[in-house]
């Protein structure tokens, strides 16, 4: 799945496969941008090499800005083992939540007790 976007944007399947990390990486932005987090997920999910920080991080962001939980909550997993010391996950997952409860979509959803002490 992960190569049919580069297809698209003409980019070979085998160029993909050596390609440095920063052609996917704007990849993971430009579909975050056009709001497409399900494909940028798969995207990153069917990397042929270990998604980096940068690449969480487009995705988070783009969570951020679209407020969707589902996505942030994947990516600010892998961030939490990547970064640990980094803070400002936390903040953004801060943002998404107050988004959420502004919308009232949050207490539809259910969740566990680390994310109620948020509200």
């Amino acid at each position: 799945m992960a190569a049919a976007w580069f297809n698209k944007v003409g980019i070979s399947s085998t160029l993909y496969k050596r390609t440095s990390i920063s052609l996917p990486r704007c990849m993971i932005d430009l579909l975050g941008r056009a709001r497409e987090l399900s494909e940028a997920y798969v995207l990153i999910k069917g990397m042929p090499f270990k998604p980096d920080s940068v690449l969480w991080a487009a995705l988070l962001m783009s969570c951020s800005f679209y407020g969707n939980i589902e996505f942030a909550e994947e990516a600010a997993d892998a961030l939490f083992e990547l970064e640990p010391w980094n803070p400002g996950v936390h903040v953004i997952l801060s943002n998404i939540m107050h988004q959420l409860v502004n919308r009232k979509e949050f207490k539809d959803m259910e969740v566990d007790e680390t994310w109620k002490a948020m509200e």
